[in-house]
């Protein structure tokens, strides 16, 4: 509901299910026994298959293990691995005993990694076989930690004392953190952002109702892994509502693959990145592929095109590309819903990610960044927003400045929203760039960018210039066989193209792919960092 006096939006907020009592170990032990034949998981690459039930026993196995080696409630325990089948069992693990556990994926590079491990003390360190020798090293090296390592994909078939009248342990208190999330945030750097079990459960509610087939398994695609919460957040729905997730550990991205999983494994949702929205309109839909049983592509991790946006809708007319938008401080914030209105405001506001979520209790405020007043729809703010399932801090560091003096949440995202409530990304306030006195989101240019048919990847940083304040870069990575493309032709494009303030008069840089990373949202930060100080 928006209150136009005062300009903010409120939405509806469902009880918690009687389900979600006794905390998130007891939620999905509980859901685990009830699908226990159903299959939980497929890996791509194998045909693997894990069942709810074989994955519950696996979980309580560890969970005795890591009993037996003094963790308890309470306790921090890093997971360091990879997206594979059961890279979900020692998450459940610690949920069942209530340590907290803090997933760090295998895809980062190892300066991240101790990045991320320096935030963290933590009392054990769980990782695969194939892991254990480089996060020893780390450990050992890097680090200096004492913390022990433990490798539960070894052990796991092992049966346990004590397994068969396990029972996990009851949380009386639902605002107990739950799991701590290492993300970028609301500012740009990592930090350990600490999740408490109310609003955990209150997120894995959403509803995929209206997205299935008919009298078939109920299978969803996603490339993302458990570093980033909303893959956490599917894993938990899954569990809940006993449909299957179809996992591909395959590196790189190869987007004519993914096109023949969805039509192979008769996916009925597939939750993707903008980039691999691009690669996949690029090649197009292989000839011969039945894709009748897919019904939604959710995209999620930032902003997209409304070309690329158009062109995926175009290209498969019968289904739903809905852009999803949330950060890891608040989950899902915004979407459409699967009814004929929402269906119709998508295709038609191309870009849009939707309407404000309705059930978790959110409320929404557009802020002007220079004067801090509220604003009305089609007026450009920050997005800030107020509710009980939001982050519950920043694990060892004060998070008072990611809140304004009303208590908001501020997303640091600028966004409009139109007369229906659909929201537009328009960007990172952080990444702003300030030209002239004028605002100029990066992404605007990066979108344009993107259109050049020599244009593979982007992204768009602004300079410092003492007259204009700052001047717009782009770092370009060239597709394939575009050798003879300069980057004053790439200026021109632009030039071409867009208003006077979007112009790139920091000029272009060409760089190699390396720099961006498809399991990865770009990090404008630390390519900025790199060309001011001469190493890119």
């Amino acid at each position: 509901m928006y209150n136009s006096a005062n300009h903010i939006i409120t939405t509806s907020n469902a009880p918690l299910p009687e389900e979600a009592k006794g905390g998130m170990g007891h939620f999905c032990f509980n859901f685990m026994k009830i699908h226990k034949d159903k299959v939980a998981e497929i890996d791509a690459s194998t045909g693997q298959e894990e069942t709810f039930g074989s994955m519950l026993i696996k979980s309580v196995r560890i969970s005795l293990m890591l009993q037996k080696k003094g963790i308890r409630k309470g306790d921090l325990v890093i997971i360091y691995s990879k997206m594979q089948l059961n890279a979900g069992v020692p998450i459940l693990s610690c949920f069942f005993i209530g340590a907290i556990p803090v997933y760090i994926d295998a895809f980062l590079t190892r300066a991240e990694i101790i990045n991320l491990l320096k935030q963290v003390d933590p009392k054990l360190v769980l990782t695969t076989d194939e892991l254990a020798e480089t996060v020893q090293s780390i450990m050992e090296k890097d680090i200096r930690s004492d913390a022990s390592i433990m490798v539960y994909d070894s052990d796991y078939d092992k049966e346990q004392e004590g397994e068969e009248g396990f029972k996990p342990i009851y949380i009386e208190d639902l605002k107990e953190v739950v799991t701590i999330s290492l993300s970028s945030g609301t500012t740009g750097l990592s930090k350990g952002i600490l999740l408490d079990h109310y609003s955990s459960l209150r997120r894995s509610g959403l509803n995929y109702e209206g997205l299935w087939k008919e009298n078939q398994r109920k299978m969803i695609f996603s490339l993302d892994s458990f570093h980033w919460v909303l893959e956490l957040n599917r894993f938990i729905i899954s569990i809940a509502q006993g449909f299957c997730r179809l996992i591909d550990p395959a590196l790189p991205f190869d987007p004519t693959r993914v096109w023949n999983l969805l039509a192979d494994y008769k996916i009925n949702v597939a939750g993707l990145i903008p980039y691999f929205i691009v690669e996949m309109c690029r090649v197009g839909i292989p000839k011969g592929l039945d894709l009748s049983s897919l019904t939604t592509i959710c995209v999620v991790g930032s902003s997209t095109s409304k070309n690329y946006h158009k062109q995926m809708q175009e290209l498969l007319p019968n289904v739903d590309v809905l852009l999803v938008y949330g950060q890891t401080e608040t989950g899902v914030l915004s979407t459409f819903r699967k009814c004929d209105l929402h269906r119709a405001y998508n295709r038609r506001k191309l870009g849009s990610v939707g309407v404000p979520y309705e059930g978790v209790g959110l409320s929404y405020k557009v802020v002007d960044i220079t004067t801090e007043k509220n604003v009305g729809p089609n007026e450009m703010g920050e997005l800030r927003v107020k509710g009980d399932v939001l982050l519950s801090g920043y694990h060892n560091l004060d998070s008072s400045s990611q809140f304004d003096e009303d208590g908001w949440l501020k997303t640091g995202d600028l966004v409009i929203f139109d007369e229906d409530l659909c929201f537009f990304i328009l960007d990172r306030i952080k990444d702003l760039i300030i030209f002239q006195g004028w605002h100029v989101p990066p992404a605007f240019i990066e979108n344009e960018l993107l259109t050049h048919p020599s244009v593979k990847k982007v992204a768009v940083i602004g300079i410092p210039n003492e007259t204009d304040g700052e001047h717009p870069m782009g770092l370009v990575v060239l597709k394939d066989k575009r050798e003879g493309v300069t980057p004053e032709e790439i200026q021109k494009y632009i030039a071409e193209r867009m208003e006077d303030r979007f112009h790139l008069r920091a000029g272009v840089k060409f760089i190699d792919g390396s720099y961006f990373d498809d399991k990865k949202k770009t990090k404008r930060y630390y390519l900025k960092k790199m060309v001011l100080s001469g190493q890119l």
